[in-house]
C-alpha cells in the first residue's frame, strides 16, 4: 500500500467512528423525549403495549415445562 493509501484510510477510519462516537455522546446529552404512544400499536394492561404481557386472567401463552 502506498503512503496515500493509507492515509486515506486512517482519515476515512477517523471519520467513520469518529462519527459513532459522536453521535453516541449527542444522543446520551440530550434523548428524544416520547410525548405520546404510537396509536397503530395497541395498548396493554401493562401500560406499556407489550404484546407478550397477559391480560389478567389470561394464561401465558408460553407452556411450563412437564416434569
Amino acid at each position: 500500500m502506498s503512503t496515500t493509501a493509507i492515509v486515506m484510510m486512517v482519515v476515512a477510519i477517523v471519520l467513520v467512528w469518529g462519527g459513532l462516537v459522536l453521535s453516541i455522546i449527542n444522543i446520551r446529552r440530550s434523548p428524544e423525549e416520547v410525548d405520546e404512544l404510537d396509536p397503530d400499536y395497541p395498548e396493554q394492561p401493562d401500560g406499556f403495549g407489550n404484546p407478550d404481557q397477559p391480560e389478567q386472567g389470561e394464561r401465558s401463552r408460553v407452556s411450563e415445562p412437564t416434569r
